[in-house]
């Protein structure tokens, strides 16, 4: 890109790459160059306006803004969405005990509160908490 730029911008350079060019071909550039350079400036044109629009806007909210004793920090900084505070995202406890039935259904419990049907049975059947204890899950 900078090597092109630089042949471009040089007109000797230029003149010696093109000139084993046929006057066709180079009237052929020049006419693809004149299009792009129009097209790059209808394209900064549209840009000029949609830029003077914002101002535009700009200019009239912080006008309305200042009509109404607010400023743009007031905004930001909104006392409503300070009084709103995020939930907490609870993290899913591991399973700490897993057991398999006659049936072949796993269930998995935490540990924590009540214990689950199908264990409270395994349990009074004689069995331990610890005969369903999954390794890998307890921290020590």
């Amino acid at each position: 890109m900078e090597n092109f730029i630089k042949i471009a911008s040089n007109r000797n350079s230029l003149k010696s790459l093109t000139k084993d060019f046929y006057i066709d071909d180079l009237e052929k550039f020049l006419n693809n160059i004149i299009i792009i350079v129009e097209q790059r400036k209808e394209q900064e044109n549209k840009l000029k306006e949609i830029h003077k629009e914002k101002i535009k806007k700009i200019a009239q909210v912080k006008s309305l803004l200042e009509e109404e004793g607010l400023s743009i920090e007031d905004l930001i900084n909104d006392p409503i969405q300070r009084l709103i505070k995020p939930k907490k995202i609870k993290k899913k406890l591991l399973p700490k005990y897993r057991l398999v039935d006659i049936e072949g259904d796993t269930h998995e419990w935490t540990g924590r509160g009540l214990a689950p049907k199908v264990f409270q049975r395994h349990f009074d059947r004689g069995n331990a908490k610890e005969s369903c204890l999954i390794i890998e899950n307890v921290v020590l």
